[in-house]
This record gives C-alpha cells, structure tokens and sequence, in this order.
C-alpha cells in the first residue's frame, strides 16, 4: 500500500507536481521517528486524561498529568527544552477516571483549567467533582466556587465558542449521581457559566463528545460517542446554527462501546474526517471494529474502503502530522479482541491511505491516554503516552513515556519540500539489493537530481539527468546498501520532493 494529520488540524492543499509514495514494512528498522527521553518525572497512570498548555507564560508547553496510580504531583512545568519538573499547587485536586482540559475562559491571555473526575483524596460528599481553576498567569491556579457544573466521572470536556460571541464554552459529559449527563454551560466573557437549558445532547458515560465544524459553515457542530443511560453504545452528530442552537443529523456511523475517535482532514479535501474504533454485539457475540468515515463536505459520512485498522478498545487515538508532510498521521492505542494491548503509528500519503510503521520504542498500553505537543521547541510533535503495559508473564505495569521526535532530523537544506499530487510511484519498496526505481509525470524538459541519505544523513548516492515530458522512470542502484531506512530526494530547479524508503 502506499503511504505518506491532535488533531485536526487544517493543512494545505498539496500543489500538482509529483507525488513520491512511501512503503513500509513491519519488523525493525535502523530508524524509528520517535525515541525516548531518558528520565522523566511522570507518575505512571491508567484511567487518566494529559493536556498540554503553556501555563506559565514562558512559551513551551507544560503537561497536566491525571490517572489512577501512585500519583504525588498532575501538573509539571517545561524549562523550554523537554525537561520537567513537578509543580506544586495544593488547589488542584487529584482524580482519576476523568477528563482535563486548558481554555482561556475569562479572555486574560493565559490558560485556565477543567477538571472532572473520581478525587479519592476529596471527603466523603465530593468523590466525583466537575472544577474549575482561574490562572493568574504563571501557573497558579485559584478553584473558582458556586459554578453550575453537575460533578461526572467516566468523562469527557470539550471547550468552544459555539455561539460566535468571541468566548469559551463547555461541554460536559459523564456518570451523576443520577445517571448519564451532556450539558452545554455558555460562557459570559469572564468565566463565569450558566447552564444550557433544553439541549438536545444524549447523555453518555465512557466516551467522549467533541467540537468539529463538520459541515464547513465555520461554527462548531458536535459529536458524542459513548454508552447511553442503558448503557448501549450511541453515536450522534449535532449541526450549529452558528448560535449555539444545535439539531441532530442522522448519520451512519455505526455506534460502538469502549470507543476512542478524533477527527483530522485524512484525504486532503478540506473537511474533517473520523476514525473511530472499539465494540458491538451481534446477537451473543463481541466483535471490534476500527473504520475511517470519510465526510462529504456537509456532515455526512460514509465508510472508507481504502483502509483497513485492527479494532480496539480501551484506548486512545490521535491524529497528528508526525513526520512533517502536512498530512495528518494515526497514533491507535489500546487492546485488541485478544487481549493484546498495543500501540501502533499509521502514515498517511496525503491522500487518506494509511500504512502501518514500525515504531518498536513506543510502549504498548491499555485504558491509556495519549497527547503531541511540541515539547523541545524543535518545531515538530512529540508524544506522551501513559497507559498499562503488560509484558508476557510480568505483572501490569504503569507507565507515562515521553518520545522526542525525530523526523526532522534529515540533513536535507530543502528551499522548499512538499508532497505532490499526481501519477508516481517507487518501487520496489521494500527494495532488495539491487535497483529501486523513481516514476514520476514531468511537465517539461528540466535537469533534476536524486540523492539518497542512509539514517544518520549520510549521502550514498547521487545521481543528475534530465526529465522528458510525460512518464520517468529512473534507477537508483542501492546494490551493495546495507538494511534499513533511507532518505530519497528529488530535485528540481523549483522544487524539492522528500520521500523515505526501506531497503531489505
């Protein structure tokens, strides 16, 4: 197959040129985009939620860390470089089985913060909390009191200006006391909230509701999935008027428990698509299920056939541009139908076909949670992942593992590089000891160059011709090339094309 973005991030269009695709193959290779940082001083949890903010003023991203674990310290501060140390604030209640989430609520241009949850340390009265925390700006948090958020557990936060007035609303599911919740809370411009009254949420507990303008009219529409006060798995779509006046769209999709989704522009036509995986029943029998909804534009999906994902459950998923091609990558954690948990890291070729990449140094986890920020200020994503692992014959394991990534690491001095979007292949790829051939569409008559860098940038071939009009297929000799990945370039006058290959 070929292939090639926490988010769903907007990328651009991919100009017409030429498309180099990418192969990958399991098993170990010489290069893997994410590695680990050595010591971090994360308290390894499950059942928790991460959220990156800058909290404190200094431009780099800190982490709020929640779970059930040995847990001492949630909140940790960045010294710019991807070091952290623990930050004490004796407001900040710790809790488990909950959600976190950072938003400027009262407009004074620092992150304020959400917290929902179990709160094993809080009396008797207070074991679920609903909270919400007013920085001053560096990293002090204030509780703020008499707010009219229901306590959930089992929950999920979603911050956005639903109705266009230039603030921070919230959306919050999860288990009352009662029963199931989704409530809308409208925010004033201070942070101060009001409940919502008559929405048309269903209540859900073990899942997740979140903003995404599906219908491409610039307000945020929302979708929940999750299990229903009859504990049965639900999925529902809600279109904004752009008021914060919200109607159900049917939809497809089919519903699933112990679900994990996020939305991302997968195919590169400007509208966000779904990944959504976890269980049904049919009649007696369990089945897992992991599908792309590709949307048409409007809100309305439709299954994707061009891929195809291992289901899980109790777990986490995100998409994210790992390896910088303006293409929204797949991170899947969590357990398959055996009882495997895993994690597993899918490219994307820009044109929504994913391929699996064998990323050996991430821990595989269970009930994990799992978040991209830019930590070392190298202007690429790296990942958190905290979870349970279980090794075969060893007890379950805690962890929270911080990756830095790697992918900029080609020493490539591009003027440009970008991906194209015509008719190109390489191939073989995997390649033997032997040849691999570059196809690409050539335009016009044009010098061009290929370069090939093994994993630590060393050049180990070059190759300059001419390009004819219509179809090329150049050889590029790798006889002699030990295993592993390698980098290929193609140059142009005008452009630079980067591509990865493997060579068996």
């Amino acid at each position: 197959m070929f292939a090639q973005y926490t988010s769903s991030k907007k990328h651009a269009p991919m100009r017409p040129f030429i498309l180099v695709s990418l192969f990958l193959i399991s098993g170990s290779l010489s290069a893997q985009i994410f590695t680990e940082a050595s010591q971090v001083p994360f308290p390894g949890v499950w059942n928790g939620s991460i959220a990156f903010a800058d909290i404190d003023g200094d431009n780099d991203q800190d982490v709020l860390i929640t779970g059930d674990g040995q847990v001492v310290h949630m909140l940790f501060v960045n010294d710019g470089q991807g070091n952290y140390t623990p930050f004490a604030s004796a407001s900040l209640k710790i809790v488990k089985r909950g959600d976190v989430a950072f938003a400027d609520v009262d407009n004074d241009n620092d992150v304020d913060l959400m917290i929902t949850g179990w709160c094993e340390e809080c009396n008797s009265q207070e074991k679920t909390i609903s909270r919400l925390y007013i920085n001053d700006g560096t990293g002090n948090f204030s509780e703020v009191t008499d707010t009219p958020f229901k306590a959930v557990y089992y929950s999920s936060i979603a911050f956005a200006d639903m109705d266009g007035d230039q603030d921070q609303d919230v959306l919050i599911t999860g288990n009352i006391s009662w029963g199931v919740s989704a409530t809308l809370y409208k925010n004033d411009g201070t942070g101060s909230f009001t409940e919502v009254p008559g929405t048309p949420f269903t209540g859900i507990v073990e899942g997740t509701a979140k903003f995404v303008d599906v219908d491409g009219d610039s307000d945020q529409d929302v979708f929940i999935s999750g299990l229903n006060d009859s504990l049965k798995p639900v999925v529902h779509l809600y279109l904004n008027d752009g008021l914060g006046n919200f109607t159900e769209l049917g939809t497809t999709i089919k519903p699933l428990g112990r679900s994990s989704f996020d939305f991302a522009d997968v195919d590169g036509d400007s509208d966000p698509d779904l990944f959504i995986t976890g269980e049904f029943r049919e009649i007696l029998e369990i089945h897992y299920k992991a599908s792309i909804y590709l949307n048409d534009g409007t809100g309305h999906f439709f299954e994707d056939a061009k891929n195809s994902f291992e289901g899980i459950v109790d777990g986490s998923v995100l998409f994210e541009d790992v390896d910088q091609d303006e293409a929204p990558d797949l991170l899947i954690t969590g357990r398959n139908f055996t009882g495997q948990a895993l994690t597993k890291l899918f490219l994307n070729n820009g044109q929504g076909v994913f391929d699996e990449t064998p990323e050996v140094a991430l821990a595989k986890v269970d009930y994990s949670s799992v978040a991209f920020a830019d930590v070392d200020g190298d202007d690429d994503v790296d990942l958190l992942i905290t979870g349970r692992t279980k090794e075969p014959g060893q007890p379950p394991t805690l962890v929270s593992e911080l990756y830095f990534n790697q992918a900029d690491s080609f020493p490539v001095n591009a003027t440009e590089i970008v991906r194209f979007n015509s008719s190109i292949s390489v191939f073989p790829n995997p390649a033997g000891n032997d040849f691999l051939n570059v196809m690409f569409t050539s335009v016009k008559f044009e010098p061009i160059e290929i370069r090939l860098y093994d994993s630590t940038g060393r050049q180990v071939f070059d190759m300059q011709t001419f390009s004819v009009i219509g179809i090329n297929i150049i050889s590029v000799n790798v006889k002699e090339k030990t295993t592993g990945l390698y980098f290929l370039l193609l140059k142009t006058p005008e452009k630079e094309v980067q591509t990865t290959v493997v060579i068996q």
